[in-house]
């Protein structure tokens, strides 16, 4: 072997020499906006926290969003338009972005990221370099939960985050989760079973929407865990309900974080058997 031929096969070595990490990360991802990833996020959260599992939160959004409607502490990595086209050009302030993200993700036990609409890409970029990707050990002990709906743009848009992250983390462990905000998701379909079998992932899960009257109110209150815990009738007469309403709408935002919460606890035990 020559000298170069010795130097390009130790590329990827600089990795190696990091300590090797037992902290896990669980990243919610979406192709595009408005598909509830940080409801996800929160709902996942909910169960951890239920499950007694320590955890901190990575908020890699424009704005502050989940923070105090969750119990664990969230660190917000601010990622504006303006940052995701800077980071797009600029191979130092990308590393120097998710360099900051993964020292989170080191400091452990377990982080759980809330990454903005297409905030994929640029992280795939990330670990696209060598020592980065043997740093990671091409996603081992990271799992991705990528958020889609019934829209055709979610749809296509999660083909191709799912075809990223097998090859760029050939290692890491990827959930389809389904959220019908956008409307019914009909899982037996073939069309739908068809994209199942594309995207090769685990699930899919099936996030139902809240039916619950008046959601829109209870929503604004806060945390939705948070919500069905304190929420009274009387709190919510102020909004215009009366008594009979408020119970129905509470009662019915308390079956639908049981129902959801049971719906996200598949990945959360994958995740206490690694």
């Amino acid at each position: 072997m020559s000298i170069l031929q010795n130097l390009n096969a130790k590329r990827a070595d600089y990795g190696a020499e990091l300590m090797s990490s037992t902290a896990r990360a669980v990243m919610v991802v979406a192709a595009k906006g408005g598909v509830g990833k940080t409801t996800i996020t929160e709902v996942t959260s909910t169960v951890l926290q239920d499950s007694e599992v320590p955890h901190t939160i990575a908020e890699c959004e424009a704005n502050r969003r989940i923070e105090g409607r969750v119990a664990a502490p969230v660190t917000h990595h601010p990622l504006h338009k303006e940052t995701v086209a800077q980071l797009a050009r600029n191979p130092d302030l990308l590393n120097r972005y998710w360099d900051g993200v993964y020292r989170q993700y080191l400091a452990g036990p377990l982080m759980l990221g809330d990454l903005a609409a297409n905030a994929l890409d640029l992280l795939l970029r990330w670990a696209s370099d060598p020592p980065t990707n043997a740093a990671l050990q091409q996603g081992a002990n990271w799992k991705f939960v990528l958020v889609a709906t019934a829209d055709p743009e979610s749809l296509s848009g999660t083909l191709k985050s799912a075809a990223g992250l097998a090859h760029v983390l050939p290692e890491a462990e990827r959930w389809i989760v389904f959220n019908e905000i956008a409307g019914p998701v009909d899982l037996a379909h073939p069309g739908m079973q068809e994209f199942v079998k594309r995207a090769n992932c685990q699930g899919p899960l099936l996030l139902s929407m809240c039916r619950a009257p008046h959601f829109s109110i209870l929503r604004a209150q806060g945390g939705y865990f948070q919500t069905a815990m304190t929420a009274t009738p009387t709190s919510l007469l102020r909004h215009g309900m009366d008594y009979l309403e408020a119970g129905r709408a509470i009662c019915g935002l308390r079956d639908w974080v049981l129902d959801s919460c049971g719906i996200m606890r598949p990945v959360v035990k994958s995740l206490l058997k690694t």
